[in-house]
């Protein structure tokens, strides 16, 4: 469960101007432009924002890229997707680690980390495409705070 206050979201688009690219999947930013009223897209934003944070805290991992993740409605029922999540090494080099006559940098050992991350979560793509796990989830906002809660269901 995650819940924002609404003016929160309002000042970092103020202030970051890649923050909606790096927040919401393309498809949320095509919904996103048939809102009218500011309120209402400030309130969308925050809605998803705390969706995808509720996700992070359902798997575990938080390296979920929150524009590798929206919501889909279809009918009445709502279900989050998750796109397969690709990762590119980063090595810089920066002082070594030495443990039994083998080095590691900091940054290889963090870079391992997050790629064992990432396929934790392409897993669990897969897993929802062959109907083994779903997330249910709820969204839900009003004047100053939005909130979305995320159940991690594994299907049998």
């Amino acid at each position: 469960i995650d819940i924002i206050e609404n003016s929160r979201i309002l000042n970092l688009l103020k202030h970051q101007s890649r923050f909606l690219n790096k927040v919401l999947h393309e498809s949320e930013i095509k919904i996103l432009s048939e809102y009218a009223l500011e309120k209402k897209k400030i309130q969308f934003i925050a809605s998803r924002w705390a969706l995808k944070e509720s996700l992070v805290k359902a798997t575990k991992n938080k390296y979920i890229v929150f524009n590798k993740v929206y919501l889909n409605k279809s009918n009445d029922d709502y279900s989050i997707f998750i796109e397969k999540h690709e990762y590119v090494s980063k090595i810089q080099k920066s002082d070594n680690i030495s443990l039994e006559g083998i080095e590691f940098s900091e940054d290889s050992i963090r870079n391992n980390e997050i790629e064992l991350k990432y396929k934790e979560i392409n897993d669990l793509v897969d897993e929802i495409s062959l109907g083994k796990r779903k997330f249910l989830c709820s969204v839900s906002h009003e004047e100053h705070y939005s909130t979305a809660i995320v159940i991690n269901t594994l299907l049998l």
